[in-house]
């Protein structure tokens, strides 16, 4: 035998024994696989089957716990409901009432206001009607006069002028406070 048939033997007998261990590894391989397979196959079954029988008991508990609280519930909801009803029913009685009752208030004091000013526009009034017409032809007369009403004054000042018998004209304005001036002007004729 020479060295290159031993060489060629040689590589047969590695390429062989590859093939063997490459075989056998397979096999190992295949036969850990089916094992692995089989034993995560049990488990997965024993998980599901745990986890299935845990929810229906779960389910079985929540619906008797349900089921003998849901009468409680509902008369705690009930007791709640009325409570907050007659609450929000006197809360808005209260703030109607506190509107209207505001609402009133602001029309008494615009009603005191405007009394007031009737009574001061009547004041002027009598104060402009106490102003003398001038009498003498060709002069000019200067009058002044008060007016009340109730309890308000009014002071008056006016002027007149008569051209002839027959036509004269007269002015005045009356004063009864703040801003409350009452004018009046008139032109006569007469024949």
């Amino acid at each position: 035998m020479n060295v290159a048939q031993l060489k060629k033997e040689m590589a047969e007998t590695l390429e062989n024994a590859r093939k063997e261990t490459l075989a056998q590894s397979n096999d190992v391989l295949d036969a850990a696989k089916k094992h692995s397979n089989s034993v995560a196959r049990t488990t997965l079954e024993t998980a599901e089957e745990h986890a299935n029988k845990k929810s229906a008991e779960t389910l079985v508990s929540a619906k008797v716990y349900a089921d003998s609280n849901s009468s409680q519930t509902l008369k705690t909801a009930n007791s709640y409901t009325d409570v907050t009803v007659s609450n929000s029913t006197k809360k808005a009685t209260r703030e109607s009432n506190q509107y209207t009752d505001h609402k009133f208030s602001q029309l008494d004091n615009r009603l005191d206001k405007l009394d007031k000013r009737v009574d001061k526009g009547l004041a002027s009034s009598a104060a402009l009607n106490s102003l003398f017409q001038p009498y003498g032809v060709g002069k000019v007369n200067f009058t002044a006069g008060v007016g009340g009403y109730r309890s308000s004054q009014a002071l008056a000042i006016g002027s007149g002028y008569r051209v002839n018998e027959s036509v004269a004209f007269k002015a005045g304005v009356a004063y009864a406070g703040s801003s409350n001036v009452m004018y009046n002007a008139s032109f006569n004729i007469e024949w």
